[in-house]
């Protein structure tokens, strides 16, 4: 079978007619506008170019090409969102079982099916085991639950487990490796789970990769047992119960997110099946863009202690960053949602989940927990530091009203004096802000050098008569690694195909095509791309003399030898 060539089926597709299947878009000018999906848009923030074949929020930073746009609207994988693009464009849909790039390694579906084969033994030990199946109805753990989040019993005897998966034609070697066992005192192979209730965690595919396994018998052993990173397993990039959420996420318009599968389960019982949990971890970059493909709410409820504050407010640092709709569950008490349900019950626990308050309203109450609050100078700091926070904020009039009622309460400062010192910080800001558009921007780079260089590339990506003059002329005095990157594959796309999108550089290389998104979003001073050519070569020159001059220096011991070089190239300058 051939490989597939995905430039070949992007280059005969039109992102404008794909993504207005989903969205309504309108021409403005060369491109077309529409409410960006990715974010809580009100107004049109998503471009889309026809010319470029790209799209771009500027709210939300999202960006990408016509894959990435169905790959995340659908929440679906790459190749299935191929398959989408050429089934709405009329196109051939390609056979992918042979694509090597995509393919489950042959190693990797020996483990899955592994962990597989261990959570059915578990689930059917469970059926026959009276102390477990007591454990379970102690729990009010349902047989629908068990059913639901295949929940388990790894059996007193250590070697049973590992004999039913050798009985299954599984190696040893591959038994040690998913983290599942280990040699005992004998250099036998025994269960790691003995005697627990095991819960399986499957990672976004739906593949078993890991189990929490939690004692039955109160004893000095520790309450769970998880697995440890494998080569199919690793916690900072898998979500409990994440594949069964995602198929309730978008009827329910909500999705949880909560620490540990116990407050999963216990969510489930009360009827809400959109709920995915840390596992004990904090959330990192990975989670994130798991949920990026979900476009509704998101809620955090994390444990009311202090390490469930801070972990919160962790994880609306990293949510923060990629501009999702998040929420915060407010918990009355310092209880666990099981704990909630089994002591209020359903109604109580549903009436809870639903009290949220905004990112910001959390970490103005939160966040400052070392202050002492009956000192004054402590509430002084307080509000001065809430202040800060709130005038660099893109705030709504209601909003800073609110916000800062909010201040006075917490601080027990008169909420008048707070809002005049509000608005003089923020006058100041403004006073501030006042400079040059254009300076500021040469002045986030290293020099004259390579701010020719990104207006370079701004030209390549918006004109492809550039490409053509600059086609004809010496643009290898580039400098930055980076930018030289970009060019040569904008160069090689028009040298091929006669344009300049750089869709195809989102596959390749996404740090790359964020880079061009970035210089494409900015604005320079306008200037033909035969100046911006002299600039290159001007500043590339000189540096190359600096350089010539430096290494002529080392060589030189003489001081007056070393003057003379230094006059001499002074001169030549100045000419």
């Amino acid at each position: 079978m051939q490989e597939i060539d995905f430039d070949k089926i992007r280059k005969q597709v039109d992102i404008v007619k794909v993504i207005s299947s989903y969205i309504p878009l309108i021409k403005k000018g060369k491109n077309y506008l529409g409410v960006c999906p990715f974010h809580n848009d009100s107004n049109p923030s998503l471009t889309v170019s026809y010319e470029k074949q790209i799209y771009k929020c500027f709210s939300c930073g999202a960006s990408g090409n016509v894959f990435t746009f169905v790959k995340e609207y659908e929440g679906i994988s790459f190749i299935e969102a191929v398959k989408k693009v050429c089934q709405l464009s009329n196109l051939p849909i390609p056979e992918f079982n042979e694509r090597k790039e995509k393919q489950i390694d042959d190693h990797d579906s020996r483990l899955y099916k592994l962990m597989d084969d261990l959570k059915n033994y578990y689930m059917y030990q469970l059926d026959l085991s009276k102390t477990a199946k007591d454990y379970c109805e102690k729990r009010f753990l349902s047989k629908d639950v068990i059913d639901n989040f295949g929940i388990g019993y790894a059996p007193s005897d250590p070697k049973l487990s590992v004999q039913y998966l050798i009985s299954k034609g599984h190696s040893l070697d591959d038994i040690l490796l998913v983290g599942v066992a280990h040699q005992d005192s004998l250099h036998q192979l025994v269960d790691n789970y003995a005697n627990r209730i095991v819960f399986p965690i499957l990672n976004s595919d739906g593949h078993v990769v890991g189990f929490s396994a939690r004692r039955i018998i109160d004893n000095d052993e520790a309450k769970y047992i998880n697995t440890k990173e494998t080569k199919i397993f690793n916690k900072g990039s898998i979500l409990y119960n994440y594949h069964q959420a995602f198929k309730y996420v978008f009827k329910e318009k909500v999705l949880f997110i909560v620490e540990g599968f116990m407050d999963t389960i216990a969510l489930y019982k009360c009827g809400v099946k959109a709920c995915i949990a840390t596992m004990g971890t904090a959330l990192t970059n990975e989670h994130v863009n798991l949920i990026r493909r979900f476009k509704g709410e998101i809620r955090l409820m994390f444990d009311a202690d202090k390490a469930g504050r801070i972990a919160t407010l962790k994880a609306l640092k990293v949510i923060n960053d990629r501009t999702i709709n998040v929420r915060v569950v407010k918990k009355l008490e310092n209880k666990d949602i099981d704990e909630l349900l089994n002591s209020y019950g359903k109604d109580y626990v549903l009436e809870q989940i639903n009290k949220t308050e905004s990112p910001l309203e959390f970490i103005l109450t939160n966040t400052f927990d070392e202050y002492n609050f009956n000192n004054y100078e402590d509430r002084r700091d307080y509000a001065l530091n809430s202040l800060t926070m709130l005038k660099n904020l893109d705030l709504q009039p209601l909003d800073v009203e609110y916000y800062l009622g909010l201040i006075a309460k917490k601080a027990m400062l008169n909420q008048q004096v707070i809002k005049e010192l509000y608005y003089k910080q923020l006058n100041k800001k403004k006073v501030v802000s006042k400079t040059n558009k254009q300076t500021l921007i040469i002045s986030e780079f290293r020099d004259r050098f390579e701010v020719a260089e990104r207006i370079l590339i701004k030209l390549l990506l918006n004109d492809v008569n550039a490409c053509r003059i600059l086609d004809n002329a010496q643009y290898y005095y580039i400098d930055n690694s980076d930018y030289q990157q970009i060019v040569m594959y904008i160069m090689n796309e028009y040298s091929k195909y006669n344009d300049n999108r750089i869709d195809g550089l989102l596959d390749e290389n996404k740090r790359l095509f964020d880079i061009c998104m970035e210089i494409d979003s900015q604005e320079y001073e306008p200037i033909e791309i035969n100046e911006i050519i002299k600039i290159l070569s001007e500043e590339k020159l000189k540096f190359m003399q600096k350089q010539e001059l430096k290494n002529s220096l080392l060589k030189e011991i003489d001081p007056r030898k070393q003057a003379m070089m230094i006059k001499e190239q002074l001169k030549g300058g100045k000419k």
